[in-house]
């Protein structure tokens, strides 16, 4: 029962069989919860109307109770709970939850460290903190308290929550990069390689661990996240066969030579045959436009499709000019053998014959034509 007029506080020694008042001093408010100190029994503290009193002796016939305002002021206090810690809480009304530590045989009404906190409510009773800073809001005090445990009390702590006992700040704001993500990606500082350009992949294609999206390791203007050859400058990232690898660091046809410097990006040609010298190699051109390509064309600027090499001398028939040697064709002559024989003759010898020849004799009566179809004719 609580309210004005009424006796709020009493005491029983043997399980509630008698009860003893024990008000003693206290002004006729209503009380609506009690807890005592675990660590000095004869300590207690109650939530009334009026804020936290407290009492050192509650086995007093009648016990001292002193207000414990520790900026809670005249507040209704609705409820007192006490965590396994001794840490105790204050709910109050309009004015949220205060908290304090209970302490082994210390003077509640004390102020053992001199900050001007009465050590019932002091959330750092040997720790004077007299802003009672307390970040996470569990009842111990920033200034007594290393939540992460990485030696470093929360007051100090640039990320009391995050253990960082190296307490590295990169940009110096006072929050450790343990415990910031400066660039949004998701990634704590300590652990992005691009602590300012958001990279969420932590792409590092060189391992170096700068992050591809905030390095240009080729200085070529392009940062390695874009650049099509990274570790390569290639100011115009050209990329003859667009699948996104760059021309200057990529070598399609496998020939040993980089498409920048090949001048058949696709067709392997090692030797980088180019007999008209335009650039572009025999082994991916067809100068003369009949299906095959200059590299295996026997008549490079004729039109062969079929490439019919007679004499097998790796020049194409329709441009081969060997029958035009000055050993090509070879006379011999055999006299009569007796005068008025009439029977003199005269051999023609050809060695190329993948052409058509037409022997004509005059003379003495005589004018004969005959096409040479063979090697020879008499």
């Amino acid at each position: 029962m609580h309210n004005y007029g009424v006796i709020s506080v009493w005491y029983s020694d043997d399980a509630g069989a008698t009860w003893m008042n024990k008000e003693g001093n206290l002004p006729d408010i209503p009380v609506k919860a009690i807890v005592q100190n675990p660590l000095s029994r004869n300590e207690v503290i109650i939530g009334t109307d009026l804020g936290v009193w407290s009492t050192s002796n509650i086995y007093a016939e009648n016990p001292v109770w002193k207000q414990s305002y520790n900026g809670m002021s005249n507040v209704p206090v609705l409820d007192l709970d006490l965590r396994d810690d001794n840490v105790v809480f204050a709910a109050t009304y309009g004015r949220g939850i205060f908290s304090g530590t209970f302490t082994e045989g210390s003077d509640p009404e004390g102020d053992d460290d001199n900050d001007g906190i009465l050590n019932g409510v002091d959330n750092c009773p040997e720790t004077a903190n007299p802003g009672q800073e307390d970040t996470d809001d569990n009842g111990v005090g920033d200034a007594c308290q290393d939540t992460d445990g990485d030696g470093i009390l929360d007051i100090d702590d640039n990320c009391p929550t995050t253990s960082n006992p190296d307490q590295k700040d990169t940009d110096g704001n006072g929050v450790g990069d343990a415990c910031q993500d400066t660039d949004e990606d998701g990634i704590m500082d300590d652990r992005d390689n691009c602590i300012d350009t958001k990279n969420p992949d932590q792409n590092d294609f060189n391992n170096d661990g700068i992050g591809d999206a905030c390095q240009d390791t080729d200085e070529d203007g392009f940062m390695d996240n874009v650049d099509n050859c990274p570790g390569t400058a290639n100011v115009n990232q050209l990329d003859t066969d667009g699948d996104g690898i760059g021309d200057v660091c990529q070598d399609s046809d496998g020939d040993g030579v980089l498409d920048s410097d090949d001048n058949c990006v696709n067709t392997a040609n090692p030797g980088q045959e180019d007999a008209d010298n335009n650039g572009i190699g025999d082994a991916c051109q067809d100068t003369d436009e009949d299906g095959i390509m200059d590299d295996v064309d026997n008549c490079i600027n004729t039109v062969n499709p079929n490439q019919t090499d007679t004499n097998g001398n790796g020049v194409g028939d329709t441009c081969d000019t060997s029958y035009t040697a000055q050993n090509n064709i070879s006379i011999e002559t055999i006299s009569e053998t007796c005068e008025n024989q009439n029977d003199g003759k005269i051999i023609v010898n050809v060695q190329q014959t993948f052409v058509n020849y037409t022997v004509t004799i005059k003379g003495n009566g005589v004018d004969l034509s005959e096409q040479l179809t063979t090697d020879s004719i008499t």
